[in-house]
């Protein structure tokens, strides 16, 4: 178990820091066993280990999209390999895998974008096109405390993004998932049954409904629709039973042993697992059971605990960069907790009945250190509903999706849809108590996973509910963040568009809101509310999406927030909203600068409120969309604000923005935008980035450091960034 800890660590210094740090890590840690512990063999097998993960790892870093490629067009052959997102406006995204490509490039899988004005057409799981294709580099947004694309991709090998700019020559070849897929699909018609049978054939893919994502993920059930450990488990006692009813048939003539059933069983199970084309997920849970069952039944002189450390290193030298997506660890952490459940004979006193609860118990607290890192809802009845599903879908509902690609029986379709739409019911009730945890940061959440195992290990009732009372009081600690904070300004890395929490050290306001996240939900919505603490007001600087798009979101959440913006007319939420331009003072620390009517209506970018925010004697200003021209009238009225120590550059760095005059009056500030390169590279602009090419400073942006922190001490303004060695060495 050791060296699978260190080689965990290793893959995530690796991709946080880099290679140099990976190799000190290594070089630390082998160090460390051998003189502290006398671990000669230990040492010796971690250092070996570590440098062939390091060199698979460096190899994989040829297949992402290299930065000289980024906005370039290039001819590929694709074949879609799950079913295409369709969004209202005829806009289709969907994984794509690449079979044929220039010899400059070395791309596995692509994320796809193809708009209604590129093709007419509706595209499915298997079809495979010639297409040109605008690339760009596979990395997201990227807020601290919800989902990080950037890791995500790398441990999924998508290489690239891409926009389809010309299609031609379609042809369907499925591959056998897709096949699979599409058997059955066509007798399921459209609904939630689809939905689910899609997950489960082809996994998780764009094309699920927003609503019945966001359903299963507050009651914590996702895993459960997809194939998964828990199913191969399913599997796996399904064929015992069969075998076990076999031997009893043919116990008169022939005697199987209990060890020879169970290697009949998992030589089927394996041939599942084959059937299925090795599936990362499923193949992980193959070896996560299979190996410490073979020691076991091998009499291998070694704990279970320390055969599914084995594993996890098998997994690691197979494929190393999957341990930064959160599957793994999740599989893992469960397997260890039945089988410490089983070591430590925790439910072997209870009664039958409340044996299952209790294990369900634990396994939903098992996921509370990803539930405070990673966005994920904790749900108070998943102990329930997870203990009742588990069975429904293990001994029902696989059966059924086993059972209809292969038997053409309308009454078990039928079924199925009617199954899911009941099961879908009965989520809805039981979602409303999910409980949204703070965010916390990995040095809070390491000193808590600590405490926690502590107790644990201890496993004396006091240890234990001593542990218990400090975990919860501090993630409430953490989450409240305290007063008298130190002032700080955060801009989240939003793509194209904005939003900063203002921090005044007792009050909290958020300017701007982003953009979109689909064209059904706003960004706010979906990731920002994660974050966001508890606000005290809203500025909207102008009805622009990129700017708005969450103004709605928040009143619902926030009946009685203040909410001020520039354009109060054009925003839905208009009735209670009130005028920026009417204001001078927000909050003691941020003022309005008023614009006159005049320059206001030129374009509606112009309409944007103009903000000081004053921080520990520094001054910060933000000008939304706003142009040169009102850039010029404050330089000309109010010459006594510049420069300024914090710049936010109008118009995410547009060229209709940051006129010279204005940047070279602010030449000793800090200077930030909030841009994102969405479909073609046009912020910030060439002049822009010109100029500071020229003047030698360093335009902090987020489209390639991700969320932004400056934190404002009397002396000293701090600045805090979540980007990754990996993000920089593909950016740079």
């Amino acid at each position: 178990m050791t060296i699978a800890i260190i080689l965990a660590g290793l893959i995530w210094a690796w991709f946080q820091f880099g290679l140099a740090s990976a190799v000190v890590f290594t070089l630390l840690a082998g160090g460390l066993l051998l003189v502290i512990c006398a671990y000669r063999i230990t040492a010796a097998m971690i250092l070996v280990l570590s440098l062939v993960v390091i060199a698979m790892l460096e190899h994989q870093m040829r297949h992402p999209l290299p930065s000289a490629f980024q906005h370039v067009t290039q001819s590929l052959t694709l074949c879609i390999e799950q079913v295409p997102r369709q969004y209202s406006d005829g806009t289709q995204t969907a994984r794509a895998r690449v079979q044929a490509q220039p010899e400059s490039l070395h791309l596995r899988k692509i994320r796809l974008w193809l708009y209604p004005e590129t093709t007419n057409l509706t595209l499915n799981a298997g079809d495979c096109f010639d297409a040109d294709v605008r690339l760009r580099q596979p990395i997201g947004r990227l807020i601290p405390g919800t989902f990080n694309a950037d890791r995500y991709n790398f441990a999924e090998k998508i290489d690239a993004y891409g926009t389809v700019v010309e299609l031609s020559s379609i042809a369907h070849r499925p591959g056998f998932q897709q096949r699979l897929y599409l058997t059955t699909a066509e007798k399921l018609g459209d609904g939630l049954g689809l939905d689910v049978w899609a997950a489960l054939a082809l996994g998780w893919s764009r094309a699920m409904s927003p609503e019945l994502k966001t359903l299963l993920a507050d009651n914590q059930v996702m895993h459960l629709f997809v194939i998964s450990g828990m199913h191969l488990a399913f599997v796996l006692l399904l064929v015992n039973l069969l075998i076990q009813w076999l031997a009893y048939g043919l116990a008169p003539w022939l005697m199987i042993s209990r060890t020879q059933r169970y290697l009949l069983a998992g030589l089927v199970t394996t041939g599942y697992v084959a059937f299925l084309g090795f599936p990362l997920p499923v193949t992980r849970a193959l070896l996560m059971f299979g190996l410490p069952i073979i020691g076991q039944l091998s009499a291998v002189r070694t704990g279970p605990l320390t055969l599914l450390g084995w594993t996890a290193v098998i997994l690691m030298l197979w494929h190393p960069a999957a341990w930064l997506a959160i599957g793994p660890w999740l599989s893992f952490g469960s397997v260890a907790v039945i089988f410490l459940i089983l070591r430590w004979r925790l439910l072997q006193n209870l009664p039958r009945l409340w044996q299952p609860i209790l294990f369900q118990v634990l396994m939903t607290i098992s996921i509370l250190p990803w539930a405070l890192s990673s966005g994920f809802s904790f749900n108070l009845l998943s102990v329930f509903s997870s203990l009742v599903l588990s069975g429904l879908i293990g001994f029902v509902g696989l059966p059924m999706a086993l059972m209809m690609p292969i038997v053409d029986l309308t009454w078990l379709h039928s079924s199925w849809n009617q199954a899911v739409e009941w099961l879908v019911s009965l989520l809805t009730l039981t979602a409303n108590p999910g409980l949204e945890l703070p965010y916390l940061d990995s040095a809070a959440l390491f000193l808590l996973v600590v405490m926690a195992v502590w107790a644990i290990w201890r496993r004396d009732t006091s240890s234990i509910l001593v542990g218990a009372a400090l975990l919860c009081l501090s993630i409430l600690f953490w989450g409240q963040g305290g007063t008298n904070r130190v002032p700080s300004v955060t801009v989240y890395d939003v793509g194209h568009g904005q939003a900063l929490l203002l921090d005044t050290g007792d009050d909290r306001f958020l300017y701007d809101t982003g953009g979109r996240f689909s064209p059904e939900q706003s960004l706010a919505e979906v990731v920002l509310h994660r974050v966001l603490p508890p606000l005290e007001g809203v500025v909207i600087s102008h009805s622009d999406l990129d700017h708005a798009a969450g103004a709605g979101f928040l009143r619902g959440q926030y009946p009685r927030l203040p909410i001020w913006s520039g354009q109060r007319d054009q925003i839905p939420i208009k009735s209670s909203t009130r005028n920026c331009h009417q204001q001078t003072k927000l909050h003691s620390a941020i003022e309005v600068i008023p614009v006159p009517p005049s320059l206001r209506g030129r374009q509606d970018n112009n309409q944007s409120c103009v903000v000081l925010i004053t921080l520990n004697h520094h001054r910060l200003l933000i000008t939304g969309d706003a142009d040169k021209y009102i850039e010029y009238y404050l330089l000309q009225t109010h010459p006594h604000l510049f420069p300024v120590d914090v710049l936010i550059l109008g118009h995410h760095g547009s060229g209709s923005s940051s006129a010279g005059a204005f940047l070279e009056a602010n030449q000793s500030a800090m200077f930030l935008t909030s841009s994102g390169d969405r479909l073609a590279p046009r912020w910030p602009a060439e002049r822009i980035e010109s100029w500071f090419s020229d003047q030698q400073k360093t335009l902090l942006n987020t489209a390639k450091l991700g969320t932004i922190q400056l934190t404002f001490y009397p002396q000293r303004i701090r600045v805090k960034t979540w980007d990754s060695a990996y993000r920089n060495r593909l950016i740079y």
